[in-house]
């Protein structure tokens, strides 16, 4: 029947070829995506911990309270290392789907402010760190609000793709029963 056909096989078995694929990259990049967000969520509730021991660092806390705050600062440290991974991931598949890249977070806390933290505390040096805090978590709100966008504008995709794979799958069987 390939031999006998004018392109028309061909046309149908390249669209559902492409329709797979991409359904396969778009998949690939909710699974990075949705794991970005799950870390970014776990880094979110240690960086309102260090908040709330950062508040309570402010306020006259002492060593115990700049250690729990920094405790909780090393955590969301670590969970964004981990975020950092699965948003270059991320990234690489959403090249893959042609849509936007998403820029990575990047939360820096120098260890000169930790040391100075614990040693000289002060109302000072705990404003400094509370203020990176916030900063952070305010730069992790906004990467959550992007890749769960992005990953919603996947999912999206996918049903088209899914939509147009039976479509086209629907065409072709019709055409088969014409031949």
């Amino acid at each position: 029947m390939k031999a006998a056909n004018d392109g028309t096989l061909q046309k149908y078995e390249e669209q559902l070829g492409y329709y797979f694929s991409q359904k396969k990259e778009v998949n690939e990049a909710i699974h990075a995506g949705e794991m970005a967000i799950k870390g970014l969520k776990l880094a979110l509730e240690s960086l309102r911990k260090a908040q709330n021991w950062g508040t309570f660092d402010m306020i006259g806390g002492g060593l115990i309270a700049t250690a729990v705050k920094h405790s909780k600062m090393d955590d969301a440290k670590a969970l964004i290392h981990d975020v950092q991974y699965w948003l270059r991931k991320f990234n690489r598949e959403l090249k893959d789907v042609q849509i936007n890249q998403v820029n990575s977070m990047n939360l820096q806390l120098d260890g000169l402010t930790t040391f100075a933290d614990y040693f000289f505390d002060n109302l000072i040096m705990d404003w400094v760190v509370q203020s990176k805090i916030n900063r952070s978590h305010d730069g992790c709100v906004d990467v959550l609000n992007q890749v769960s966008r992005i990953v919603n504008q996947l999912h999206s995709a996918d049903s088209s793709l899914t939509g147009k794979y039976k479509a086209t799958k629907k065409e072709l069987t019709d055409y088969l029963v014409q031949a």
